[in-house]
């Protein structure tokens, strides 16, 4: 029933968790896509013998030059290998729970044109802050089975049918760096096929976080100067997302936007987050996330 596509990077020991935890399924019926994305540690040494002993059909790719191209080129190399009405997007990092394959095909089998948005459980959210943060933004300020906008779809444990996956060419393989991939390729299905993207809180996966706020408001930088501009210019008739939409006002306007979100603010900021309520924190947080993204966006406007 299923195709399951796992892309993985130098992160074997993790990916053996996962493929693990695919074992321990409800529901048995899938065949397994692991894209080896220029790994140069010990998975393609290791890897062959180990899903030799897994209860499940699984298959190794490669790209042809065994470099690394990012995520989105990783995922798409399973196209031509696409046999099942339906895909589920893993990361290998991810241990999914025994019935989370099985919550995402009931979604998918009693509503029509849908895709199944699971859940992302963060096993250090009490510890880290970035993952607490995580846990409580985006999609996850959604109810289950709410309809989530189409810009609220992640790629990370998602169930869709896989004729959207196929016939759109899967992800944009321009967007090599962090971010933008899985609101891209969504914004797509959303035009063409206009699906209901459903919260699904039954559908689970564990993981940890180990990115820093510091690493994770430098990546959303690097996303605002660098994939929303590409995305912006590839659809320009999407929506205004981020309040990116603030930026193109007046003169005024634009520089006091620039100056609320000045990146001076983040580093005086960020040291107090620890101290603080999480009350108070995730509204900092907020708001460090936007000016990060303002600040990478704000490098390819002429003011």
């Amino acid at each position: 029933m299923v195709d399951i596509i796992i892309p993985t990077y130098n992160n074997f020991l993790e990916l053996k968790k996962c493929l693990h935890a695919l074992g321990n399924q409800t529901v048995k019926q899938f065949s397994v896509w692991i894209v080896v994305d220029g790994s140069n540690d010990e998975t393609l040494i290791h890897l062959p013998e180990f899903i030799s002993n897994l209860p499940y059909t699984t298959h190794i790719l490669e790209h042809a030059d065994k470099q690394n191209h990012g995520r989105s080129a990783a995922r798409n190399l399973a196209i031509p290998n696409i046999q099942n009405p339906f895909i589920w997007f893993l990361d290998s990092d991810m241990i999914p729970e025994p019935t989370c394959l099985q919550a995402h095909l009931k979604i998918c089998s009693q509503y029509q044109n849908s895709v199944s948005v699971g859940t992302i459980f963060y096993e250090n959210a009490s510890t880290h802050l970035w993952a607490k943060y995580l846990s409580t933004r985006g999609h996850a300020k959604f109810k289950h089975l709410n309809i989530l906008p189409w810009n609220y779809f992640i790629t990370a444990n998602s169930l869709i049918p896989a004729e959207y996956f196929v016939h759109l060419n899967g992800f944009d393989e321009n967007i090599k760096k962090y971010g933008g991939e899985d609101m891209e390729f969504a914004y797509r299905m959303h035009v063409k096929y206009s699906p209901n993207f459903y919260k699904n809180d039954l559908a689970v996966c564990r993981t940890v976080q180990t990115k820093s706020i510091s690493q994770a408001l430098l990546q959303l930088e690097e996303y605002g100067r660098e994939g929303l501009p590409y995305i912006f210019q590839k659809h320009p008739n999407m929506p205004p997302i981020y309040l990116l939409d603030k930026l193109q006002g007046n003169k005024f306007k634009r520089s006091f936007y620039q100056l609320l979100t000045h990146s001076l603010w983040s580093k005086r900021l960020i040291p107090f987050l620890d101290f603080l309520p999480f009350s108070i924190s995730k509204h900092i947080l907020n708001y460090l996330v936007i000016s990060a993204i303002f600040k990478g966006y704000s490098n390819n406007l002429n003011f």
